[in-house]
């Protein structure tokens, strides 16, 4: 009975791999496996998804592509991304911050990712209204690319980096330097005006010990921003302006005497208030 038992097994093995073996039914091997998603495959659905607006799932591809490979700049490039059009801001500065401390492991695309990484963190500064940050790493990511465009995303570019920090500058109520990124971009406020003309110093408690001085320029004109200061060949250092005002500072030696003039290149306006909105409106709508 026992020897009939252990043939009984024997056979019913024997059968059973036959049925695993046979090739006609199981000759598809994804019958029984998918083939792995690879590292490269999900980074690429990641930005295909991303440049649909399907954010979710770009991140959900970016964070599966992290399990491939963690240590890998792109992943956090993408999540950086991906979190920052999803209104995730603080998962986005995280990521984003993680790219550009693992930027060194991929030497072929360092200076490509530090700078998207730079970007991004410039323009999800301003949308969180850190507007220092915006506009610091602004000025970083252009340091590096003069003519930066990040690769997914063409509109993304040295001239919106520029005009985040123009509206940086306007929110911090530095007009001057907001009003000068807008011009040197090209645009056109149709009641702002530029020339030539003379100021009248005029010495403050501290001239003698610092070189600075205050200067009085037409009063109809309300300043925006002022270029130079020259007297007799002389050029002397615009320390600030008194926006919508007719005084700007500046120093140098030798100290101009008091009451006398300088020649003064300057921006104006005879309507400070419209130019405010004017500049605002040009700098959404650039």
């Amino acid at each position: 009975m026992a020897a009939i038992q252990k043939i009984t097994i024997l056979i019913t093995g024997f059968l059973l791999l036959q049925s695993f073996g046979c090739e006609e039914k199981y000759s598809d091997d994804s019958f029984l496996f998918e083939q792995p998603v690879t590292y490269d495959q999900l980074i690429e659905e990641g930005w295909i998804y991303f440049q649909a607006g399907d954010y979710e799932t770009s991140i959900e591809s970016f964070i599966t592509a992290s399990e491939r490979d963690a240590t890998q700049p792109e992943v956090y490039l993408g999540l950086g991304w991906g979190y920052a059009r999803n209104i995730e801001l603080t998962k986005s500065v995280s990521n984003f911050q993680k790219a550009i401390s693992f930027a060194f492991f991929d030497s072929v695309n360092e200076t490509r990712i530090m700078a998207e990484s730079l970007a991004g963190l410039s323009l999800v500064s301003l949308a969180s209204g850190n507007y220092y940050a915006c506009i610091d790493y602004a000025d970083q990511t252009l340091s590096r690319a003069a003519e930066f465009s990040f690769s997914k995303d063409a509109s993304v570019n040295a001239q919106s980096l520029k005009l985040s920090q123009a509206e940086s500058y306007y929110f911090l109520e530095d007009i001057q330097a907001c009003f000068n990124i807008v011009n040197e971009l090209g645009a056109n406020i149709d009641n702002v005006t530029d020339t030539t003309s003379y100021g009248i110093v005029f010495h403050t408690a501290n001239t003698f010990l610092t070189g600075e001085m205050e200067v009085n320029i037409d009063g109809a004109h309300q300043l925006i921003s002022v270029t130079s200061a020259q007297k007799e060949g002389i050029n002397y250092e615009i320390i600030s302006v008194d926006e919508g005002t007719n005084e700007f500072m500046m120093s140098g030696n030798p100290i101009v005497a008091s009451s006398d003039s300088v020649s003064v290149s300057y921006y104006f306006t005879i309507d400070y208030a419209d130019f405010l909105n004017k500049l605002l409106s040009v700098i959404i709508n650039f």
